[in-house]
C-alpha cells in the first residue's frame, strides 16, 4: 500500500513539475489549457505527501519496539541498511579484511589534480584570473611547492613514489594540465606533455599504475572565455586536446600501453554547481540552474564524445567518467525545494542520462534543458563521497561529518 502511495506521489508531483516548468526553446504551442490539471493535481499531491509523512513517524516510532528483531549484522549486513543504529552491533570486527593486494587487477590509491597541486604553475588557466579577482593577495598561494615541478626532474619523481610506497599503493591519479600544454588556443606545448610521459613511465618502473583524468576542474583561460562546456561548439576544442594527450600516454611500453586507465572529466556536476549555482569557481554566479544545466549538458556530452573517439584509437584502454554523491539536507522543511532541485543537478540528472541514455533537468518557472544526446557509454564511473552539507535558512551552506 505504501509503495503505491510513494508511486502515485512521485508521479503526481513529476507530472506538476513538467507543467509549471518552461518548455523548451523549439516549442511554441504552450496553452493556459496545460495547466488546468493542477486544479486536481496539487491537492492531490499534498495529501499523499500527508500520508508519506504519516508512515515514516509510525516506522520511526516502530523502530524503537524489541519487534521485529534485526538479524545480527556481522552475518547479515543488510540488517544496516534496514536501520543504521545496526553500526552500533558491529563492534570491533576482529577478522582481516584483505583488500586485495595481492591482486595486480586490484587497484588500491590515492589521487590529486593539477588544480591542488601545482596552482602556480599553471597560470595560463581560468583559476589564475580567478584568484586575482577574488583572493587578497596576501592570502593567494606562494610560488613553488608545486607537484607538476617535481615531475620534471629524477629526483623529484622519486620523491613522489617515495611516499607513495609509504602510503602502500599500487595507482596514482592525477591530471595533465590542459592550460600548460595548450596555453592559447592554436599553441601546444609538447614538453609539458613529455613530462607527463616521462612521470608515467617512472610511476610504472615504480609499480604503480598512473591513471590520467583529462579536466578536473580547471582548464585554459581561452577555452573559458570561450563558454567551456556550456556551449557545446567548444567541445571540439577539449577533443582535440585529448586526442593528443592520449596518444602520448598510450605509447607502448614494456609491452601494455603506457597509461591503461583515463578519466575524462571529474565531477562535471559538481563544476556545474560550483560555477553556476554556488559561485565558487568562475564565473561565480549564484542560482543560475539554466547555465549550470547547460553546461552540464556539455560536459556529459564531451564525455561521450572523447570516449568514442578515444575507445576506437586503444579498445583496450580503459575510459571511465568520475562523480560524487554529495546529498544535501535542509535544516527545515521551507528549504526542502532547495536541496530537491540541488540534489537533481548534483547527483540524478548525470546518474539518469548514463541510466536512460536522456538529458533533462526541469525546474519550475526557472528552466527546462534537454536535447539530443550522444548514446552514453563508460567502462567504469568513480564514485566520490562525501558529507553531506546542510542548508540553513539563509541558503548558506553547513558541513556535515558523515
Amino acid at each position: 500500500m505504501i509503495s503505491c502511495v510513494t508511486s502515485l506521489n512521485d508521479r503526481i508531483w513529476a507530472d506538476i513539475e513538467d507543467r509549471c516548468s518552461p518548455l523548451p526553446a523549439e516549442s511554441k504551442n504552450w496553452k493556459i489549457i496545460h495547466l488546468l490539471p493542477l486544479i486536481a493535481e496539487l491537492p492531490l499531491g499534498v495529501a499523499t505527501n500527508i500520508l508519506q509523512a504519516v508512515n515514516k513517524i509510525v516506522a520511526y516510532l516502530a523502530s524503537f519496539s524489541p519487534w521485529p528483531a534485526f538479524p545480527d549484522p556481522k552475518k547479515d549486513f543488510s540488517s544496516v541498511l534496514e536501520d543504521s543504529r545496526q553500526w552500533s552491533r558491529l563492534g570491533d570486527i576482529e577478522d582481516q579484511i584483505t583488500l586485495g593486494h595481492e591482486n595486480p587487477e586490484f587497484l588500491f590509491g590515492t589521487a590529486t589534480c593539477t588544480l591542488q597541486d601545482s596552482f602556480n604553475e599553471c597560470p595560463d588557466s581560468q583559476w589564475a584570473e580567478w584568484t586575482k579577482k577574488k583572493v587578497p593577495e596576501d592570502n593567494r598561494p606562494k610560488e613553488g611547492g608545486g607537484l607538476f615541478s617535481l615531475y620534471q626532474t629524477e629526483a623529484g619523481r622519486k620523491q613522489i613514489t617515495d611516499s607513495l610506497h609509504k602510503l602502500g599503493v599500487n595507482s596514482y591519479r592525477f591530471s595533465i594540465p590542459w592550460s600548460k600544454i595548450q596555453p592559447k588556443e592554436g599553441e601546444w606545448d609538447q614538453e609539458s606533455l613529455r613530462v607527463c610521459v616521462e612521470f608515467c613511465k617512472h610511476l610504472r618502473n615504480e609499480g604503480i599504475t598512473p591513471m590520467v583524468t583529462l579536466h578536473h576542474f580547471s582548464e585554459p583561460l581561452w577555452f573559458h572565455e570561450k563558454g567551456s562546456f556550456e556551449k557545446e561548439e567548444n567541445i571540439d576544442s577539449f577533443l582535440f586536446f585529448a586526442e593528443k594527450a592520449f596518444d602520448a600516454l598510450t605509447v607502448d611500453y614494456r609491452g601494455k600501453p603506457l597509461v591503461d586507465h583515463f578519466c575524462t572529466i571529474n565531477e562535471p556536476a559538481v563544476e556545474a554547481f560550483s560555477r553556476f549555482v554556488r559561485g565558487a569557481f568562475s564565473p561565480g554566479l549564484f542560482f543560475n540552474f539554466k547555465r549550470a544545466a547547460q553546461f552540464l549538458k556539455g560536459a556529459l556530452k564531451a564525455h561521450c564524445i572523447v570516449y568514442d573517439k578515444l575507445k576506437a584509437k586503444a579498445p583496450d584502454v580503459k575510459i571511465g567518467i568520475v562523480h560524487q554523491y554529495l546529498k544535501m539536507i535542509p535544516s527545515n522543511p521551507l528549504l526542502f525545494p532547495v536541496t530537491h532541485y540541488l540534489n537533481r543537478l548534483v547527483n540524478d540528472v548525470s546518474l539518469d542520462f548514463f541510466r536512460t541514455g536522456k538529458f533533462s533537468f526541469k525546474m519550475p518557472f526557472v528552466c527546462n534543458v534537454t536535447g539530443a544526446m550522444p548514446n552514453p557509454k563508460t567502462d567504469f564511473v568513480g564514485v566520490q563521497y562525501y558529507s553531506r552539507p546542510l542548508l540553513v535558512s539563509r541558503v548558506r551552506l553547513v558541513t556535515m561529518s558523515r
